[in-house]
């Protein structure tokens, strides 16, 4: 199957009442386990890409490994350039392959997110490429808590997505990237009121370590999109730690100690695929 747009995945999603995961891919290894997995579930899925992540593996090769696997493989792939802070990061991406962007635009000032995301739009939509906008601010990686004074207003939802032409909005209503030091408390009358005021699906970042119930009731007031960094790579890296503990010291081929990883890893997309809903749907 071709690579797939937020436009074409979303929309599905939205009208059936499903997510669909935006997992990380960091290497081969993990851009390989998240196709394989999502074929194996028929699940679409979205591989997600960090600039910090690209600049360590290489930019184009990453992009052009994701691009390589996600042809392989039946169900629909979005490569997809998470957080891009500035409309040239959005341009290269559309150029090395992503088919769905983020402009992250939510450190600003209304007026100024809007100005920036327009521009980042009127590039992606150009390429036929999707774009995701983000208002409000999450909670970070240092284990800072979400503030609620700046979490997404509604009426500054429906501006910014009448304004900006975006395909897809990610909205902050008490969920933080990274883990959260307390369980996570959603604002779901809060989404419910953003769904009711924009017609575009939303996207909840942050997603590891959210209850269950607290996803389902997210999806049922129109979260489509789910982003889960932490977990997977948390996964992953329980699996290579026990993989070293048990190493012969003689053994002298790297690749033997990556299919424990492996497998921690796919374990863990595989129940985030049944959790959103998505399985079954590609």
């Amino acid at each position: 199957m071709s690579l797939s747009t937020f436009q074409e995945m979303l929309a599905d999603a939205k009208e059936r009442k499903y997510a669909i995961g935006s997992f990380n891919a960091w290497d081969v290894y993990s851009a390989k386990n998240i196709t394989l997995t999502a074929e194996k579930m028929r699940s679409p899925v979205i591989i997600s890409l960090w600039q910090p992540e690209l600049d360590f593996a290489g930019e184009r090769q990453l992009y052009e490994l994701c691009v390589s696997f996600a042809a392989a493989v039946s169900v629909p792939v979005a490569i997809f350039i998470d957080h891009a802070k500035d409309v040239q990061a959005v341009e290269r991406a559309i150029r090395l392959g992503a088919t769905s962007v983020m402009i992250d635009g939510s450190h600003l000032p209304l007026e100024e997110n809007i100005a920036l995301t327009v521009r980042a739009a009127e590039f992606a939509h150009s390429a036929g490429v999707s774009i995701e906008g983000e208002i409000g601010v999450l909670g970070e990686e240092d284990g800072s808590e979400p503030d609620e004074a700046f979490y997404t207003d509604e009426h500054e939802a429906e501006i910014f997505v009448r304004d900006t032409g975006i395909d897809a909005l990610a909205v902050a209503i008490g969920n933080a990237h990274g883990y959260y030091k307390r369980d996570p408390r959603l604002d779901l009358d809060r989404l419910a009121a953003i769904g009711s005021r924009v017609d575009v699906p939303l996207v909840l970042h942050g997603g590891s370590g959210i209850p269950p119930n607290d996803l389902q009731a997210a999806i049922d007031r129109g979260v489509t999109k789910v982003n889960i960094g932490a977990e997977p790579r948390t996964a992953f890296m329980n699996g290579l730690r026990a993989s070293l503990a048990e190493v012969d010291e003689s053994e002298k081929f790297p690749h033997r100690i990556f299919p424990r990883a492996l497998e921690c890893h796919a374990q863990l997309l595989e129940e985030k695929m049944v959790l959103l809903g998505s399985e079954g749907r590609g």
